[in-house]
């Protein structure tokens, strides 16, 4: 009897550390899939909108065209979601002549991961990113004055260690990233 418990306590321990690193995995495969998603997003929207000048009806365009890589709508169809279930805005901004890509609900390590990333600069249009540890309300232009955790293009990617100090998430909100284009 003995024996069986101490056969029962190893296949539980074993248990425990397979599922741990089954979760670190997946976090890894979600935040290599939203790196690509994102950025697939962005030459999405700049292709679609490459020869004229404003980002007019970009709020309608991404649900409808599906310029949004790897995101799921909601049952009404309105609100978008990424791989890791947080919530994605996507909307033009200052007068159509840019956009905001917003994404929430991401963990410390997938914000860090994000925040580290190499985005292409403002080669590829990208002029700012926000970084928030309680996510972020989708803003109506770019920023003005750039506060802590607010980088313009020229200032990316991020050390790991500087995104990791912006990604210090609220447990309750996680983290959200906004990366704004012209």
């Amino acid at each position: 009897m003995i024996e069986i418990l101490g056969v029962l306590a190893i296949i539980g321990v074993l248990s425990i550390g397979g599922i741990a690193g089954y979760t670190k995995a997946m976090e890894k495969i979600n935040t290599d899939k939203l790196v690509v998603d994102i950025s697939t997003t962005a030459h999405n929207i700049k292709d679609m909108y490459a020869d004229q000048k404003s980002y007019e009806d970009l709020d309608k365009n991404v649900v409808e065209l599906n310029l949004a890589t790897g995101v799921r709508r909601d049952e009404t169809g309105k609100k978008l979601f990424h791989v890791m279930n947080g919530e994605v805005t996507i909307k033009s901004i200052a007068r159509n002549k840019g956009f905001v890509m917003v994404y929430n609900g991401l963990t410390e390590k997938t914000c860090a991961q994000l925040a580290s990333t190499d985005w292409g600069g403002s080669a590829n249009g990208l002029q700012y990113m926000v970084i928030s540890p309680t996510g972020i309300v989708p803003p109506r232009g770019f920023p003005s004055n750039l506060d802590n955790g607010e980088y313009a293009a020229v200032d990316l990617p991020l050390s790991p260690a500087e995104a990791a100090s912006h990604c210090r998430c609220d447990k309750l909100f996680k983290c959200g990233i906004a990366w704004f284009y012209d």
